[in-house]
């Protein structure tokens, strides 16, 4: 049987409008809310927010199963979301904890994976009946992609990025593959020590595909300035 997971992201910079916020923090987990009070960059804390409204989201939806797609992706306005949930829905989904590898769970649902990301301002959740991990990353012009690159990928990638003539090109894909390797060390629970230098995802950068291990990877490219993905299983 196929995983099934349901992705949901959207744009943070809505809860711009305090009211709107203050609504949002009253949707989240208290372990999570706590951690936001403490932030004083704004920006910052409106990420942990909508990160969590989304967790609560789409717990909701999952539970509910009214999605035929093995991988559902859904771009929400976080108003829309925030007029849905209740703090009654909050309750429900329980909290969110974390195994010693840092990766999310919910102690109420030990059946279902969860996965959370945000850059800049957007925000994403995915959540399956088998191991996820997303991530969302912002194209920033301040770093120097090739020197991150040579670092951290694998020696085929580095290749692949250096034949790229046009520099935004070569940043777009960077981000693609930076996506791809967050994704997977936090599907594999196995974090930085995984080696980003000892997988290679050129073959999924053109279509979706399968990793050495058989774990089913996906990209989104539909937001403008950001890159996304997706692994599952």
């Amino acid at each position: 049987m196929a995983d099934r997971s349901l992705i949901f992201i959207t744009d943070t910079e809505e809860l711009k409008d305090k009211e709107l916020y203050e609504k949002a923090l009253g949707l989240i987990d208290a372990g999570r809310r706590e951690r936001v009070l403490k932030i004083r960059h704004e920006g910052s804390g409106r990420q942990m927010v909508a990160a969590g409204v989304l967790l609560q989201y789409a717990v909701r939806e999952y539970v509910k199963g009214c999605w035929d797609e093995d991988l559902f992706i859904k771009h929400v306005s976080m108003s829309d979301v925030i007029e849905e949930l209740t703090p009654e829905d909050a309750e429900a989904n329980n909290t969110e904890a974390h195994k010693p590898s840092g990766q999310p769970y919910l102690p109420d649902y030990p059946d279902i994976y969860i996965s959370l990301s945000h850059s800049g301002a957007r925000a994403m959740c995915g959540i399956s009946d088998a191991p996820i991990g997303v991530d969302i990353q912002e194209h920033s012009e301040r770093r120097e992609v090739m020197d991150i690159a040579k670092r951290f990928f694998h020696e085929e990638e580095v290749a692949y990025l250096e034949s790229i003539s046009d520099p935004e090109h070569r940043r777009t894909e960077f981000y693609r593959l930076w996506c791809l390797h967050e994704a997977y060390v936090k599907n594999t629970g196995n974090g930085l020590s995984e080696g980003f230098k000892d997988v290679t995802f050129l073959d999924a950068i053109n279509e979706d595909g399968k990793t050495r291990d058989d774990k089913s990877v996906h990209l989104i490219d539909t937001i403008p300035g950001y890159s996304a993905a997706v692994v599952t299983g």
